[in-house]
């Protein structure tokens, strides 16, 4: 629930964004804080059993994340979002997951192992980020995207330290910086 609350504190600014841009770079934001959220989970498990609960709660994050965007950030999206748009958030947030197992398994530390995976999502969705956008505008608008990423990264690795530190999330945190 923190790393759901810590989203949606700090939902992707959608200047210059398409749609699907946008989305690109919400669900990346919710992979990315689900990554330190259950990298969270696993170094702090001390039982065999309660990793296996955590490896079978990430396989539920998907659900969760659309659920969420569903009842909580879908009406504060910058254009009209449709009935598929929550689902499709969902989806897109696990590729982080799994994406992020074999490196913590590797002992990747968890700021490496984000870069990794922000940087592997956007060129695995290079084509769906930059649909629709002006060809003029491209570079700038790319590097909209990557910065979003970037601020991904940081707001996943800043929630894993107040994780480490058992600080809730809250929204004055999102309000008056991390």
């Amino acid at each position: 629930m923190q790393a759901l609350r810590c989203v949606q504190y700090r939902v992707p600014n959608a200047d210059g964004l398409s749609p699907s841009s946008f989305v690109l770079s919400l669900a990346l934001r919710y992979g990315l804080v689900g990554c330190a959220a259950f990298h969270h989970l696993l170094i702090n498990s001390e039982e065999v059993d309660d990793e296996l609960e955590i490896l079978a709660a990430m396989d539920a994050w998907g659900d969760v994340v659309e659920d969420h965007v569903r009842w909580e950030v879908r009406l504060r999206m910058p254009f009209a979002c449709s009935e598929a748009i929550p689902e499709m958030v969902g989806r897109l947030s696990v590729e982080a997951l799994r994406a992020h197992l074999p490196l913590y398994r590797r002992l990747y530390p968890l700021s490496n192992a984000l870069q990794v995976i922000a940087a592997k999502f956007t060129t695995d969705h290079r084509p769906s980020i930059e649909r629709s956008w002006n060809p003029c505008e491209r570079k700038r608008q790319r590097e909209a995207f990557r910065h979003l990423a970037a601020d991904s990264v940081y707001f996943a690795e800043t929630f894993f330290a107040r994780r480490q530190a058992e600080m809730d999330e809250v929204p004055e945190i999102a309000l008056i910086g991390e």
